[in-house]
């Protein structure tokens, strides 16, 4: 699995110092859970965590219980390149929960999924 993350993030000196790190796949109605971790909500809503139940798996990483599919991964090398920090996990467990649709991010906004009949 491979993420980036911005070298300000306090998530990429966790993902070294811990060398771990879960990535959640969230569902359509999940945008708040989103919203929060990417720093869009202010006042009361600081504390990521208190937006979603949480759980862990393998490595011990947070997972998001109502996640769509969450990959839990142990960090296997990284790279910092400009402002962001590559890095590069094995995927140690897989998490998912049933059918739904995900939460799609794009153009500066959530986007809804459509199935193939609907096109």
């Amino acid at each position: 699995m491979l993420v980036c993350i911005h070298n300000h993030s306090p998530v990429a000196e966790a993902i070294q110092k811990n060398q771990v790190f879960c990535v959640n796949l969230l569902r359509e109605h999940q945008a708040a859970v989103a919203d929060r971790f990417a720093g869009r909500l202010k006042g009361e809503h600081t504390d990521k965590f208190a937006g979603a139940k949480w759980g862990t798996l393998k490595t011990g990483s947070p997972v998001v219980s109502e996640a769509l599919v969450s990959f839990d991964c142990e960090l296997a090398t990284s790279l910092r390149h400009g402002s962001h920090w590559i890095f590069i996990g094995d995927v140690t467990d897989v998490s998912s929960d049933g059918e739904t649709k995900p939460l799609v991010y794009t153009n500066r906004t959530y986007a809804v999924v459509k199935s193939a009949s609907q096109l």
